[in-house]
Order: structure tokens, then sequence, then C-alpha cells
């Protein structure tokens, strides 16, 4: 992640529309980017989104999955330079890395995990995460115009 953001402060938590994040932070930096940490809840789960907005592109710079009871670091994901976002993106990389850092968790302490289960699992709950709101908001606006 970005080393110059400042820490998430939950005083200037706002709703970052364009990526559905609750933001935390923000960032101008001199080269005219504006660099923004976001959150999205994972039913017990705290996924952090930084992004760096410019005038043409918006680029993921990194996530960090937590635990949400004690703020435990369960995953980060260190995102190549130029990979330009979106929720998809998101998406496979947090579902990639939430089930191998399972399925290596699991080995070790003996657990026995069906990786597809829990890929299955993980995906439907990234996908209500991050596109639910989404799909009520086509069908509040299907109906308004009465489609539906």
């Amino acid at each position: 992640m970005n080393n110059n953001l400042p820490a998430i402060n939950h005083s200037n938590s706002d709703l970052c529309g364009n990526y559905g994040l609750e933001l935390q932070a923000s960032y101008l930096a001199p080269s005219g980017f504006n660099y923004q940490a976001g959150v999205r809840e994972l039913d017990g789960l705290i996924i952090v989104e930084a992004v760096a907005e410019g005038v043409g592109c918006t680029y993921l710079c990194g996530i960090r999955i937590l635990n949400k009871a004690d703020k435990t670091l369960v995953a980060e994901i260190n995102v190549p330079r130029n990979v330009h976002y979106s929720r998809q993106k998101c998406v496979d990389l947090v579902s990639k890395e939430l089930v191998e850092s399972l399925v290596n968790a699991a080995a070790k302490g003996q657990y026995c995990i069906d990786r597809e289960a829990a890929l299955e699992k993980i995906n439907t709950l990234l996908d209500n995460c991050y596109f639910e709101q989404s799909r009520k908001s086509i069908l509040i606006w299907a109906e308004s115009i009465g489609i539906i």
C-alpha cells in the first residue's frame, strides 16, 4: 500500500460513491493523484482498499484484509503498478488470497478444508459485499421508470 496515505481516521469517514467504499483517508499527492483508502465489511472481516485516482484513470494500489474483532492483519495483497481499479479485480484478488490463506492455515492446523466449497462460499460473500447495492439500485431505477 502507499506509505503516503495517512492513518485511517474514523472522524473523516465518508462514502466514496465511485467505488462503494466507506472512505477513511485521502491524500492529494504533488503528482495530482488523489490517494484514497476505503473499507468494506465482509462478515467479520474488514477489507481496506487503497486506490490512486488521476484525471483519466484510477489505479488499485493495495488491499489489506483485517479481522474486524481485533484488527489482526489476515492478509496483505501487494498490487503491481499500473493495475486499473475495478470492483471485480478486487473481488478476484481478495477471493484468491482468502482461499490460499485458509488452505495454508488449515493445513498447518491439521484441518481438512474442501477448497472448492470454501471458494464458492467466499465468492458468494464477496459478490454480495461488492455488488449487492448495485443490484438493488438498478431494480429501484427499473421500478421508478416502469420497467418492473
